[in-house]
């Protein structure tokens, strides 16, 4: 009965919003396509395949193995999921949870390595998150950046903090055309998945704020929070908000770290195949996000 009572309600509210105004409904459809043909689509398959080229030629592997006196001290349980964490950091999501579900079906890792993984590899692309931060000095973008990564880096540390320190061996430099066209053909679809994910997440967005209008109650607050259904119109509003300064670094640090809606649902989407375990994935975004909130209280006083 209460699925029954959600899913009319579902409906009734995208319903309700469509016929309102069926021009602004279909321009937000076009709006959201254009952020993921010209901000998402760009970052993803460009540093998806960077990505994929580093793990397979085993490059990667060669610049752990220079860094390994630091790198070892992150305690993962192999070289594999250290290569995983280091490259997620460029990548970011969901393309790292792909990578990681790619390791897990060629079997180079088990489920409970894969989700330890999920914990700590949730980062957002470094130039997805300054495209918002360009006006600002360079100094505040840094200091988001290094917010933003040093979180996982430390829940990485927490995660891992009983485990040996990772053995890093030297390995050769190899090549394989066809698992990079594998790697292409999977960025294809994750990059389709996400459009669908992004529309799907801003028509639920607009229907919300579309019936707040009908009951009159269009605050700030509500937008912010309501913004946060897709992160890259969560960091844009947040940057144009007009809140105060520090308040809007603040919001703009947690929020990157929770990293919105669409992108939980772009991850469950991921992951449910690998039956990889969601709620592992949003207890420690929800960990993240307070961590960076903290983290950037910490440090806003040195700026």
């Amino acid at each position: 009965m209460k699925k029954a009572f959600f899913l009319l309600a579902f409906i009734f509210l995208i319903g309700s919003a469509f016929f309102l105004n069926p021009a602004a409904f279909m321009a937000d459809i076009v709006a959201t396509l254009e952020v993921w043909l010209f901000k998402v689509y760009p970052s993803i398959f460009t540093f998806y395949i960077l990505a994929a080229l580093l793990i397979n030629t085993k490059l990667i592997n060669a610049i752990i193995h220079l860094f390994r006196a630091l790198f070892k001290h992150l305690r993962f349980k192999s070289e594999n999921s250290l290569r995983l964490f280091i490259t997620s950091i460029f990548v970011g999501n969901p393309a790292s949870a792909s990578l990681i579900c790619e390791a897990l079906k060629r079997e180079e890792m088990g489920k409970d390595e894969a989700e330890d993984l999920l914990k700590c590899s949730a980062f957002l692309n470094p130039f997805f998150i300054v495209s918002f931060l360009t006006s600002l000095h360079i100094k505040y973008a840094l200091l988001i950046i290094f917010v933003h990564v040093f979180s996982n880096f430390a829940i990485a540390l927490a995660v891992n903090r009983k485990n040996p320190q990772t053995l890093i061996k030297p390995s050769r430099i190899t090549f394989s055309l066809s698992e990079i066209m594998t790697s292409v053909q999977n960025v294809i679809r994750l990059l389709l998945l996400i459009s669908g994910i992004m529309v799907f997440a801003n028509i639920l967005r607009y229907s919300l704020l579309s019936f707040l209008n009908l009951l009159s109650l269009d605050h700030r607050a509500l937008h912010l929070l309501i913004a946060n259904m897709e992160i890259s119109l969560a960091l844009h509003t947040l940057v144009n908000s007009g809140l105060p300064f520090f308040l809007i670094l603040l919001l703009f640090s947690i929020s990157s770290s929770f990293a919105g809606v669409s992108i939980h649902l772009q991850v469950y989407s991921v992951i449910r195949e690998e039956k990889l375990s969601y709620k592992i994935f949003l207890i420690h975004r929800l960990l993240q996000a307070l961590l960076s909130g903290f983290l950037f209280l910490m440090l806003w006083p040195l700026t």
